[in-house]
């Protein structure tokens, strides 16, 4: 609870925040969560949705893994098992291909969705590219993540016309995206150019400007529910300094010495995506925080400019929509 104190002397209210009594009846709604596997922010936001009433769709690409975790959530709450409301997805956002498929195949398998929380990504591992052609970190943060939710957008617009419904898209950035400001998304050269070497740095940057695209998303996306009439709420925010294992691998000593001090665990770093997905506060104040952007556990904050910049936002959707095309095509053969 160090970390957690240490921010919320900051301001950032990681103590405040209680599921239990923040999050309402959930019965009936169904959720998406991505990327999801033991002790992270999906486990946890998982577990308190489907705690509140939620089917929730545990969606990940390492169905062992997944699986493993939503029975380590139905042991510690008995009462979840044999529910249904806790169902595995397949889902792999590296691959446009893999993530169109999973998109069409959950369209076939449920009615509606009300939550769709973005939280699958790659942190700043070493460079690789994917075999479409992508850089691995814009492929897994930006470019699949794209094409999911662009796959579920059917679902969600029909399930906001229902009566009594709030829904709602949660997209995960990060807090260092100012770091890496970019003007240019003509191609996919121009998502692709990032540095090649392994340094912190190079990797660092390459991460950073994935979570600046994914700001950028979550605009466009708010624009076009708004201008097609679909009352839908699009939030992106930063969970905070979460010490994960994935944190732990991909950080040097330095960087992990400070998440060990400062960071708080996996369970306090998903308050702010459930206060994204489904705070009463943000229901009724709409108009206040769609298009937000928020810090722990659900503090109202800026991004950088850029990041609101509406012919930049269609510029990156237009171009990953033109990608998208092409290797799906390329794939088909």
């Amino acid at each position: 609870m160090r970390g957690a104190a240490f921010w919320s002397a900051l301001g950032y209210d990681h103590c405040y925040y209680d599921p239990a009594r923040e999050i309402p009846d959930l019965t009936g709604k169904v959720a998406v969560v991505t990327g999801v596997s033991e002790e992270t922010i999906g486990h946890y936001c998982v577990e308190q949705l489907a705690l509140h009433g939620c089917k929730v769709y545990a969606a990940s690409r390492n169905e062992q893994k997944t699986r493993n975790c939503l029975a380590v959530i139905e042991k510690a709450n008995p009462r979840l098992r044999d529910s249904g409301l806790l169902v595995f997805h397949q889902l792999d956002v590296s691959s446009c291909v893999l993530a169109k498929r999973s998109g069409d195949a959950f369209v076939k398998r449920e009615s509606r969705v009300d939550i769709l929380v973005n939280n699958a990504g790659r942190l700043a591992f070493n460079y690789a590219m994917t075999p479409e052609g992508i850089e691995e970190s814009i492929a897994t943060n930006h470019v699949g993540m794209f094409v999911f939710a662009r796959e579920l957008l059917p679902l969600l617009k029909s399930t906001s016309k229902l009566p009594g419904t709030d829904v709602r898209v949660v997209v995960h950035s990060s807090l260092s995206h100012p770091l890496t400001v970019r003007h240019k998304f003509e191609s996919l050269a121009d998502l692709n150019d990032l540095p090649t070497n392994n340094s912190f740095f190079s990797r660092i940057k390459r991460y950073n400007t994935s979570k600046f695209m994914n700001l950028l998303f979550a605009h466009e996306l708010q624009r076009q529910f708004d201008a097609e009439g679909y009352p839908i709420t699009v939030l992106s925010l930063h969970p905070g300094t979460v010490q994960t294992a994935g944190a732990q691998a991909c950080n040097p000593w330095y960087i992990d010495i400070l998440f060990r001090t400062l960071g708080v665990g996996p369970r306090e770093g998903a308050y702010t995506t459930l206060f994204a997905a489904t705070s009463a506060e943000v229901a009724a104040q709409r108009e206040k925080y769609k298009d937000a952007y928020l810090m722990p556990y659900g503090r109202l904050d800026t991004p950088v400019p850029q990041a609101r910049d509406d012919g930049l936002a269609r510029m990156l959707w237009e171009t990953t929509e033109r990608v998208v095309s092409e290797v799906c095509a390329r794939a088909e053969g």
